[in-house]
């Protein structure tokens, strides 16, 4: 049992990215996996049809500083994710999910003033999460009328001890 825990490998990197004034700020972060994640790639490899249960979209939650329950999307509508798929040895295999949040999609105004703790999370159309990252407020701040965010999501799989 331990060998497969040793040779298996999950990490998953979010990178934010946006403009201002025609400079690119990049904030990189680790997400964590959920047991929703893991449910998934065992019920997939059993051949059950998972179509219909892959992620699909971003939520964006918010918790205030005295409670840290992650339910209230700021969101009018959930960000719907294009995928890629990289097959290369060199970094593993590699499922990418993009999104752009824009401004306008926020349901309320994002305040470094506030100091909410933000989530985001890669959800599929159940709304089950499959992994979820911490955002800070100030990265979320820098969303004002007329600018995005891009949101590039990765979860890389590695066999370590695969053979050449």
């Amino acid at each position: 049992m331990n060998k497969m825990k040793d040779a298996f490998t999950y990490h998953g990197k979010v990178k934010i990215s946006y403009k201002i004034n025609g400079k690119t700020y990049e904030i990189p972060a680790h997400n964590l996996g959920t047991q929703n994640l893991f449910k998934f790639l065992c019920r997939s490899l059993c051949g059950a049809n998972v179509i219909n249960d892959r992620p699909i979209q971003i939520d964006i939650r918010t918790s205030t500083q005295s409670s840290f329950l992650y339910s209230e999307s700021i969101l009018i509508d959930k960000l719907a994710v294009s995928t890629t798929y990289i097959d290369d040895i060199s970094v593993g295999w590699m499922a990418k999910f993009t999104a752009e949040l824009k401004y306008n999609n926020l349901n309320m105004d994002i305040s470094p003033l506030e100091q909410n703790y933000f989530r985001l999370y890669l959800q599929n159309s159940s709304e089950e999460d499959f992994a979820y990252v911490g955002v800070d407020y100030l990265t979320l701040a820098q969303l004002q009328a007329g600018t995005q965010l891009q949101i590039d999501w990765c979860l890389y799989f590695d066999n370590i001890g695969q053979q050449s």
